[in-house]
């Protein structure tokens, strides 16, 4: 199986299946244990849900990792500009359009109204902090001065320009069909909030604009617990199901036996 699917704002069972599957690949990974509620009983509004991890995240920070876990993670605390699905593709999220003035200028115009964890708006400003972070060099300055990652993700991304509160141009160096699919995968940060803190707080306390608020951590990342933010925008329009999560708390806990994984959720402990 491929990536795992790493939105968790679902109803039931199955729709955390499709909803898990839909963002980074076509199955729910072998690394991940989920609580399994029957399909003719939805999960109750305000219900705790367990997440079995094979290993830890190793960092809650959207710009400085590329692995599995800390997507699984990362993709319930924020959102993107663009999300996907398994059946029909790009769909839009943070954005509320797309235009290609050219081909290798992407205009971007955001939703408007889409509130930070702590109640700020994000804006235009938010997006142009997030993909300087991404492809500047040494950009993150936790444990020490380093370039992201995921910059490589986006090497054709020459910058980016802000045109008003509400609408950025990204700039490419020739034209890039992944364009948007590789957007899929970059997060919004707080541009606030990671000046104000730094980065090693950031990825100690995120704020994000996703469906879940962080709520607690083990300094290991072994355990990581989330909350349902009742301030959520409802994500992508034409992606069900969208609102606020059904779910009241998510909590994922690394388990790397896959025995003890499959132990624990027989037993009802996940």
């Amino acid at each position: 199986m491929t990536h795992p699917r790493a939105r968790l704002r679902v109803v039931c069972w199955l729709l955390l299946v499709s909803t898990l599957n839909a963002a980074c690949g076509t199955g729910v990974p072998q690394t991940a244990t989920v609580s399994a509620v029957p399909a003719a009983q939805p999960a109750a509004v305000g219900e705790a849900l367990v997440v079995a991890l094979a290993s830890a995240p190793t960092t809650l920070d959207p710009a400085d990792h590329r692995d599995r876990q800390s997507e699984t993670v990362i993709r319930n605390i924020f959102d993107g500009l663009v999300t996907r699905d398994t059946r029909t593709g790009v769909h839009l999220e943070l954005a509320e359009s797309l235009t290609w003035p050219d081909d290798h200028t992407l205009q971007v115009t955001l939703r408007r109204g889409v509130l930070f964890h702590d109640g700020v708006e994000m804006t235009a400003d938010d997006v142009v902090f997030t993909f300087e972070r991404l492809i500047g060099e040494n950009a993150i300055e936790y444990p020490d001065s380093h370039t992201s990652p995921r910059k490589a993700l986006l090497a054709p991304l020459e910058g980016i320009t802000r045109l008003d509160d509400y609408t950025v141009e990204m700039h490419f160096d020739g034209p890039w069909p992944p364009a948007l699919q590789m957007l899929v995968h970059q997060q919004i940060v707080p541009r606030h909030y990671v000046e104000a803190v730094g980065s090693q707080e950031f990825a100690a306390h995120p704020i994000g604009t996703g469906p879940f608020r962080f709520v607690s951590a083990s300094a290991d990342l072994h355990e990581i617990v989330l909350e349902r933010f009742d301030g959520y925008y409802g994500g992508a329009p034409d992606m069900a199901p969208g609102g606020p999560a059904c779910l009241g708390r998510v909590i994922f806990r690394t388990v790397s036996d896959g025995r003890t994984r499959a132990a624990a959720l027989h037993a009802g402990d996940l």
